[in-house]
């Protein structure tokens, strides 16, 4: 779909999670998911604001995780999320 960045990964060795993120830059609206449950949703109110969501997941194996939201400035250049794990850049979309 035009204007929405989505993807998904899987975070734990032995407690496995899979994290969904969605952005529509269109509404500004931003979903994060683990096992298909909403743990964070935000909405980037102002053109060019660069959010970044921290959130965590697991039980008896905690990770944190930091999204980082990175607008390319024209409104159909798809932004750039760098994604980290436990503070380690795990892969930048």
């Amino acid at each position: 779909m035009l204007f929405v960045t989505e993807f998904e990964f899987e975070v734990g060795e032995k407690e496995k999670h899979e994290i969904n993120f969605k952005y529509s830059k269109w509404l500004g609206d931003i979903t994060i998911k683990s096992d298909g449950v909403v743990i964070a949703k935000n909405r980037v109110l102002l053109a060019g604001q660069s959010p970044i969501i921290n959130v965590s997941v697991g039980n008896s194996e905690k990770h944190n995780l930091r999204f980082d939201v990175r607008p390319q400035g024209l409104f159909f250049l798809k932004p750039t999320i760098a994604v980290y794990v436990d503070d380690k850049l795990f892969k930048d979309y």
